[in-house]
């Protein structure tokens, strides 16, 4: 086990696949607390022993959604105009030329 995860305030660690895993994860928090019914993680049980679940086996990619891009376009635009401008900035470099913004 690394070691980040001997720190007391480690209660769970998600092994692999996250997406389901930390779902039902928090479900079981606010349930029964049961953690040995949860495929992929590792936790500290009642004692204060760390104890690691069966693998959850891997996801098919085309189950998971599509992102949201729509809700990331102003942050990709900014991203594409920084590195335009970095560009811009390398090829006047190379070409000895002086650019202030």
């Amino acid at each position: 086990m690394p070691k980040d995860c001997n720190d007391a305030c480690v209660d769970a660690v998600v092994i692999t696949e996250g997406d389901k895993t930390i779902v039902e994860l928090l479900a079981e928090y606010e349930n029964s607390g049961k953690l040995s019914r949860i495929n992929g993680i590792a936790y500290r049980d009642k004692d204060g022993n760390f104890k690691i679940n069966p693998p959850r086996g891997l996801m098919e990619m085309n189950a998971l959604p599509a992102p949201a891009r729509n809700l990331t376009r102003r942050v990709r635009k900014k991203a594409v105009l920084q590195s335009q401008l970095a560009i811009d900035r390398l090829h006047c470099l190379l070409a000895g030329v002086s650019i202030h913004v």
